[in-house]
């Protein structure tokens, strides 16, 4: 994912599903100009990632 792109998701209103690892992830805030704190929503960890790592999927979850 590039940058602009995770901060139009982080700061939209549509809750869109987004991937780490092929986990379901949400956008918690900007780290830096390349790296994204998340969490993993199947246990709720906090961790901070790579932003070119993060997959759209184009689902919204409910």
């Amino acid at each position: 994912m590039i940058k602009k792109r995770a901060e139009e998701i982080l700061n939209g209103n549509d809750h869109i599903e987004v991937l780490y690892n092929g986990e379901s992830v949400w956008l918690e805030s900007m780290e830096s100009n390349k790296m994204m704190d998340v969490k993993v929503l199947e246990n709720n960890q906090h961790i901070t990632v790579p932003i070119s790592d993060l997959n759209e999927t184009g689902r919204e979850l409910k």
